[in-house]
């Protein structure tokens, strides 16, 4: 087996654990007597996802959908971690507008050379994929980050070579964009 020619940082963070699907992993054996219904419970979850959507919503600066047509990855002044910046083509503004067809977005790691630095929570972005971001200006820069990590990302759709590598949440888009659109308009 050859050895490989790249270094690679991983950085895992584990939090914010599903309970809901977490729990429909463990076999039944090992779960608590369930009184609740199914459709209690997928009420719930339903519930649970519109909660998150809203949530997401209200804290993001900017929310939208776009195409990814650039990565470019580079160091820090120190030389001490990576950042990628992620170029997207805006298609559609949900919230927020920064009065331009494309947005740049920030995000820890990448590779460059032989060294790559990869993060477990921060989304990584590849080029023509289709996504909808929830995004937050960075308070001590004008950059855009991420909301809350991979949840602020959803792949719509991707023609990328590399979609062996790339999660893909199966979602209907028109059904959160609708959802982010009503919340949206409540709160006005």
């Amino acid at each position: 087996m050859p050895i490989p020619n790249k270094l690679f940082i991983v950085f895992l963070f584990i939090g914010g654990i599903n309970l809901t699907s977490f729990a429909q992993d463990v076999p039944s054996k090992f779960r608590a007597p369930s009184t609740v219904s199914s459709a209690v419970t997928a009420e719930r979850v339903a519930l649970n996802e519109l909660s998150k959507i809203e949530l997401m919503s209200n804290e993001a600066d900017v929310i939208l959908t776009g195409r990814v047509v650039l990565n470019k990855s580079d160091w820090n002044e120190n030389k001490t971690r990576i950042y990628t910046r992620s170029t997207l083509h805006v298609s559609e503004y949900l919230k927020g507008n920064s009065g331009s067809g494309s947005v740049e977005i920030t995000s820890l790691g990448g590779e460059i050379g032989n060294v790559g630095e990869l993060y477990s929570d921060i989304p990584k972005f590849y080029v023509n994929e289709e996504v909808l971001v929830f995004l937050k200006k960075d308070s001590r820069n004008a950059d855009f980050k991420v909301l809350n990590g991979n949840e602020g990302k959803i792949t719509i759709q991707s023609t990328s070579n590399a979609m062996e590598e790339m999660p893909v949440r199966s979602v209907h888009i028109n059904s959160i964009k609708a959802q982010i659109k009503s919340y949206m308009e409540s709160v006005k």
